[in-house]
């Protein structure tokens, strides 16, 4: 038998279940711990700790590279991660997380992908994750991050400086609501979501843009992890009208949310962004959309509802992670097939 957890954290019993996502997953970490991975799923790392992870996967592993993209306004490098095998006519993925600083599953649920790709990588146990470059970004906002770690464990924007008019200075730029696709200005700087004073202002979304339009090849899936509330978002999150092919992508994301739903997780919300959740302007997924025309473009905002909030307890990242590995999985599949089928016609 082997637990899992609902929707609100509380542990269940499934009976005879024989895989489930604790199970499946402490087993594989196992398998990483013997090897010699410095990186366990029980507790949240440090910025240094990540970076340092990084660096090790891309020592161990021929085909794991990691770039410096750009840095934030204190003098931090802004790390990608990059799984490239094969040809660069493979399709790419780019996956992102940390954008808001207190969501500290964020980073963690994207390394805990990462891992999981890699296990299947090293162990061939899934053909749904070979043939595709993945990008991985699990700290979109180093300065945040380390200054919700050890300071204020609430803060949410970049810690770029703010002066007012009255010669005050706030901090932080909110780096979902910088980019240019549906900018809003915001009159007040001083709260978690001000969007800075123009699209773009911000080191880390001007970085992240530029390394989209100019390093990846063939990139048709984004996806952009957050907590929370258990909803897969697709755009546009700027305005109530729908994408073109909004069906489809509708459909899609109803896949990923049965994929969670059918490994023990639970039912996962799924609409546009405007629609579903309220009118946010200037999201990375609205710009990735429109500007460079991904595809299959998403943000999982993982669990819960509300219970831990922005605190997901340590002992339970592998549980939350796992919904967004069932999710991505399930994603690729899809974007496989239909690169395949577009191939032969």
């Amino acid at each position: 038998d082997c637990p899992l957890y609902n929707a609100h954290m509380e542990a269940v019993l499934l009976v005879g279940t024989l895989f489930s996502w604790p199970c499946v997953y402490l087993s594989l970490l196992s398998a990483a711990d013997v090897q010699g991975n410095p990186m366990t799923w029980d507790r949240y790392y440090s910025l240094e700790d990540i970076e340092k992870y990084m660096e090790y996967l891309a020592d161990k592993h021929d085909f794991i590279s990691t770039v410096d993209i750009g840095q934030t306004h204190e003098g931090r490098s802004i790390k990608v991660l990059k799984l490239e095998w094969g040809s660069r006519k493979n399709a790419s993925v780019l996956i992102v997380g940390g954008i808001h600083a207190n969501e500290h599953i964020g980073p963690a649920a994207t390394l805990f992908l990462l891992n999981h790709i890699l296990e299947s990588k090293i162990n061939r146990t899934s053909q749904d994750f070979q043939d595709v470059n993945y990008y991985f970004i699990a700290v979109a906002n180093p300065d945040g991050y380390k200054y919700s770690f050890e300071t204020d464990r609430s803060w949410r924007k970049n810690r770029e400086p703010i002066l007012l008019k009255n010669n005050k200075t706030v901090y932080g730029v909110d780096l979902n609501r910088n980019w240019k696709t549906g900018w809003k200005r915001h009159k007040r700087p001083w709260q978690p979501d001000y969007s800075g004073p123009q699209p773009f202002s911000a080191a880390e979304t001007k970085a992240l843009a530029n390394f989209i339009r100019k390093n990846i090849t063939n990139l048709n899936t984004f996806v952009t992890i957050h907590n929370y509330g258990q909803y897969i978002i697709y755009p546009w999150t700027h305005v109530t009208a729908p994408i073109r092919d909004y069906k489809h992508i509708r459909k899609l994301a109803e896949k990923m949310a049965f994929a969670i739903k059918g490994q023990g997780g639970p039912m996962y919300n799924v609409g546009s962004g405007a629609k579903k959740l309220a009118i946010v302007p200037g999201t990375p997924e609205n710009w990735v959309r429109r500007v460079v025309e991904v595809k299959y473009v998403f943000s999982l905002i993982l669990r819960d509802q509300g219970t831990y909030g922005y605190e997901v307890p340590p002992e339970l990242i592998s549980v939350v992670a796992g919904d967004a590995v069932a999710a991505v999985n399930s994603l690729v599949t899809h974007m496989k097939f239909s690169r395949r089928v577009q191939s032969v016609r």
